[in-house]
């Protein structure tokens, strides 16, 4: 597989997921899929605002938004995948999300968990610079080979999986903290059996007459994605800010109920 001339058409990706395509559509090929993923460009911008204060305080992550920034991208480019099954669609989909794992560690973890020389432990800004520079690097490769994208996605869930070890060992006093690192892990393992379900057992479902697999994994993910980005944020300004305490705070979306509402990371 590589990028051509016709990667802007219809069904030009090799990937096809269990939904039948047009199935409610005729301009659509995966509407579910598609649809799916419209929640992502309504709670990233809310966070974005959450997390104003958030890029005051805690040092080196003025940026932060960045993080929830791609997530926007991220459900532009699903959109247009599923829409289109376009291989267009499938590498901005996929490079959002690898920009999107380097954006986080980046901004969160530590550079032993790279293994990198102890210099970047005391350079900060050099760490999220080689980091950029991986990205682009990594996103230069992947325009040349786009399988190579799966190999980069898959090689950086190893210290992502480290770090969330290392910040359940921390006795954080708000319990909620760790509850809110176990729902999103419960969540993102879940959310893979979705997915792999969707690739390896289609026939099953489409039996069963529910081939929404990996729509389902869209909502998952995003849940999950949420609940990791609050714990791993919130370890990261627990280590690092001085004199200030963070909080887990709660938004609410409407004035009359907490049912609906968002976790953020403020200060006290």
């Amino acid at each position: 597989m590589k990028l051509n001339s016709h990667i802007f058409e219809y069904h030009s990706s090799p990937v096809n997921w269990c939904e039948p395509d047009y199935a409610v559509s005729l301009h659509t090929a995966e509407f579910w899929n598609s649809v799916t993923n419209v929640p992502m460009l309504i709670v990233a911008p809310i966070m974005m605002h959450l997390y104003r204060d958030y890029a005051c305080v805690v040092p080196h992550c003025k940026r932060v938004n960045i993080v929830w920034g791609l997530i926007v991208v991220i459900g532009i480019g699903s959109i247009y995948f599923h829409s289109t099954l376009s291989l267009f669609g499938q590498f901005v989909d996929e490079v959002a999300i690898l920009w999107m794992t380097y954006a986080i560690m980046a901004m969160w973890t530590h550079p032993s968990l790279l293994h990198l020389p102890k210099y970047f432990e005391n350079h900060r800004a050099h760490y999220q610079y080689l980091l950029c520079s991986m990205a682009v690097i990594s996103t230069f490769l992947g325009f040349l080979k786009p399988e190579l994208n799966h190999f980069f996605l898959f090689a950086y869930w190893i210290p992502l999986v480290k770090l969330l070890r290392e910040l359940f060992q921390i006795k954080f006093k708000d319990r909620r903290v760790h509850q809110i690192g176990k729902n999103g892990s419960v969540v993102l393992l879940v959310a893979f059996l979705c997915w792999l379900s969707d690739r390896m057992i289609c026939n099953f479902w489409l039996a069963i007459r529910f081939p929404y697999m990996h729509a389902i994994w869209h909502i998952l993910m995003l849940t999950s994605g949420y609940y990791l980005a609050i714990f791993v944020s919130f370890g990261y300004a627990w280590r690092t800010v001085l004199g200030i305490t963070p909080a887990l705070k709660f938004w609410r979306a409407f004035s009359f109920t907490d049912a609906i509402g968002l976790y953020y990371v403020g200060f006290d």
